[in-house]
């Protein structure tokens, strides 16, 4: 018989009371079968805590299946949600990175537009544009319009293709393949103001074939211009004395391979100077201008001109030039020159002063145009047997009455007002005074503006003075009344006529302002109301504005311009009286002085005109004065 192998029993120790170990140093156990004890409230709560943290964690690891199953459901949730969101979040980053770049490759790389031209070129020389444009991806181009800005006055030879609309210069292209290039030619003559810096533009509007939207580009080149093959030189004397003659020669050379049309020459003259006669002659009265309808290449021509410089011009003068060429939109500079005369001490000089001006005056109508006349020798010797000359131009007939003129002992003559002087003394001056009445019934013919110009001639030269320009002023009249009825006789007013005491009477005031010769501004017509004059209003105007003032009892017409077109115009505005037993037998003021101010457009002269008061009289009104304006009971 087999022996039995030894059975196996397991005693249990009892641990003495006072070696009891701490609860966190306890084995782990289940609330079922842990035997109770007495402890202190806070070992239990620090036993219940690892019991716990045990139940959940275990050995590190982490237990799912011990934690309470509301909270497992819950936190299954959240952590499902977390990984979605973060793989949203990483989706919409990588999308939004490869639109990035797909963007950046379509508008950057999958076209290319260049302008390829000298960027350094003269006015009058030709040259060629290139516009280079490219698609360097496979991805093609649906679409594609070119535009072309290019300087104004670019004359344009030919086109290696030509423009859908030529007068813009667009140009549709269509498709472009992927991998393809292409150009445009543009070939002309440059001709830009010099010196300039002038842009060329090239606006491109495609369509990628990956997308639906339109995309621009544009390309631009600044083309320095500093000179011209038209090029300005004037020559004349150095040296002079005023009333000398003097020549001078403006000389204009194409140097360019390229003819011009239309060349306008202009110039500015010295003050003082007095351009006598020119090759080609000018307009009388005009400006110093001559056009040059066409100048061959390699071309030079000429333009001569004489005159002379007033008696009291003295020093260094400067005649200046300037070449345009006259486009339909502009002028465009083209080349300037300048020459100088040093003008010496003259020995006599003359000068004109008018209503204390000494180079230009206005006169109103109806006033006087007072000139006087200074000669004084500036030599050491005397001269002898002298005649002074004073000469109104004008393209119409100068309204002056010359009947009523004061001439101090001049001749009138068809050219001009004369002096005989038999000499003039060494350092001695001499004043001649006039007086001219301008013709209060200026008319159509008459001259608004005129030149008067002193001279004076001895030993075989004349010597002439600085132009004197006169400019008339524009007449603004101003007219006031009172009514009751219009002309026609239909009312404009109500209430008693005469006036009766305790008794409310209306009446029309009317404004007119007539206007002759220019433009008016800043008009202003005002006038005071009595106190015993109450405002009715009802204020009409052609023009601006009416408005009264309560505070100070005043009513004002403003009208910022009036044309010449429109002669004259009409303001109108209604007041009335309630009289009382101390006006019986009496006319009563309805409204004091009007005032006008205004300022004519052309001299830039301020006018004035005033009007008296006005009463119950009402003397413009014919119905009304039959009735008459006395107050009755």
């Amino acid at each position: 018989m087999t022996p039995k192998e030894p059975k196996t029993t397991h005693t249990k120790h009892k641990k003495p009371a006072h070696t009891k170990k701490p609860v966190s140093d306890a084995p782990a156990k289940s609330h079922t079968h842990a035997k109770h004890t007495h402890h202190t409230p806070e070992e239990d709560r620090e036993q219940l805590m690892d019991e716990g943290l045990e139940a959940i964690y275990g050995d590190g690891a982490i237990n799912f299946e011990k934690l309470d199953r509301n909270s497992n459901k819950l936190t299954r949730i959240l952590i499902a949600a977390v990984v979605i969101l973060s793989i949203l979040a990483v989706t919409s980053w990588a999308g939004f990175f490869a639109y990035t770049k797909l963007f950046e490759v379509s508008h950057d790389e999958n076209f290319t537009l260049d302008i390829v031209m000298q960027e350094e070129l003269v006015s009058g020389q030709t040259t060629q544009i290139e516009i280079q444009y490219a698609n360097p991806t496979t991805v093609p181009i649906a679409s594609l319009d070119l535009d072309i800005n290019l300087p104004s006055a670019f004359r344009v030879y030919s086109f290696s293709q030509e423009p859908a609309n030529l007068d813009d210069l667009i140009w549709e292209i269509g498709s472009i393949p992927g991998m393809t290039d292409n150009k445009i030619t543009i070939d002309g003559v440059w001709i830009a103001e010099a010196p300039s810096e002038t842009p060329v533009q090239a606006y491109a509007t495609y369509k990628p074939g990956n997308f639906n939207s339109d995309f621009e580009d544009i390309a631009v080149v600044y083309v320095t211009t500093l000179e011209s093959t038209l090029v300005a030189t004037i020559e004349g004397p150095e040296e002079a004395s005023a009333g000398e003659d003097l020549d001078y020669t403006i000389s204009v050379e194409n140097s360019g391979e390229e003819p011009f049309e239309n060349v306008l020459v202009s110039m500015d003259l010295p003050q003082g100077f007095y351009l006598e006669s020119s090759d080609p002659e000018l307009e009388a009265g005009g400006p110093a201008q001559w056009t040059i309808e066409y100048i061959d290449t390699l071309e030079t021509i000429e333009i001569t001109f004489s005159g002379v410089f007033a008696s009291n011009v003295e020093s260094f003068q400067y005649f200046d030039v300037a070449i345009n060429l006259m486009t339909e939109n502009r002028e465009v500079e083209q080349s300037t020159a300048q020459a100088y005369t040093d003008v010496m001490q003259n020995d006599i000089s003359v000068r004109v002063v008018a209503n204390g001006a000494t180079d230009e005056t206005s006169v109103d109508v109806g006033g006087a145009l007072r000139m006087s006349i200074g000669l004084e020798n500036t030599q050491d010797a005397p001269i002898e047997n002298l005649t002074v000359l004073l000469d109104f131009q004008a393209d119409d007939s100068i309204p002056i009455a010359w009947s009523s003129s004061t001439l101090d002992s001049g001749t009138i003559t068809s050219d001009g007002i004369y002096w005989q002087l038999d000499s003039i003394e060494p350092g001695e001056k001499i004043l001649i005074n006039t007086s001219f009445p301008i013709d209060s019934e200026l008319g159509v013919g008459d001259a608004d503006n005129f030149n008067v110009i002193a001279s004076t001639t001895y030993s075989g030269r004349t010597v002439l003075s600085s132009p004197m320009e006169v400019s008339i002023n524009s007449q603004a009249d101003l007219q006031a009344s009172v009514r009751y009825y219009e002309e026609s006789g239909a009312a404009l007013g109500n209430g008693p006529l005469p006036p009766q005491v305790g008794q409310t009477t209306t009446y029309r005031v009317i404004w007119t302002i007539n206007n002759s010769l220019h433009d008016l501004e800043d008009i202003t017509v005002s006038a005071d109301l009595p106190p015993h004059v109450v405002w009715a209003g009802n204020a009409t105007r052609d023009l601006g504005s009416i408005n009264y003032n309560s505070s100070e009892h005043s009513v004002s017409w403003t009208i910022d311009s009036l044309s010449l077109e429109l002669s004259n115009v009409q303001g109108e505005f209604s007041i009335s009286i309630t009289p009382d037993s101390n006006d019986i037998g009496s006319f009563i003021k309805l409204i004091s002085g009007s005032d006008l101010s205004a300022t004519d457009s052309s001299t830039d002269e301020s006018l004035s005109d005033e009007t008296d008061s006005l009463t119950t009289d009402l003397e413009d009104d014919l119905y009304a004065s039959v009735e008459g304006g006395v107050v009755i009971e």
